[in-house]
């Protein structure tokens, strides 16, 4: 558990330096592993706005996959939680981010997540 914690903690700052890097100028926001999310829903993290935390209980097994999966959640912080409007186009300026930073794995990434949660939830036309 502890060397997921510190996978994760890693994961994190390299998004936060990254893609965000104006997100959370003071620190406010922390990463953790949990064995349990918070919320019953059948989802592999989970964002909370109150506590400025977002819970992860499954760690990806490539980077990029935990990159994605940390991106798709800080855009929960930076918006209303919710997958709309806002939140997508947030996704999109973090694709084309990864795409100028060369990593187009990642870019795809993002962009197949969005796609998977437009198809989902009927959003983002």
């Amino acid at each position: 558990m502890r060397d997921n914690q510190r996978i994760l903690q890693q994961a994190f700052r390299y998004v936060q330096d990254n893609i965000f890097p104006k997100w959370d100028f003071k620190g406010q926001w922390s990463v953790k592993k949990v064995k349990h999310l918070p919320i019953s829903a059948p989802v592999i993290a989970y964002t909370n706005h109150s506590l400025k935390t977002i819970f992860v209980n499954h760690l990806p097994n490539n980077k990029n996959s935990l990159y994605c999966l940390l991106i798709h959640e800080i855009c929960h912080a930076i918006t209303s939680g919710q997958h709309n409007k806002r939140w997508g186009e947030k996704m999109t300026k973090s694709a084309d981010k990864a795409a100028t930073m060369n990593n187009i794995q990642l870019a795809k990434l993002i962009y197949e997540d969005l796609d998977n949660v437009k198809k989902a939830y009927f959003i983002l036309s």
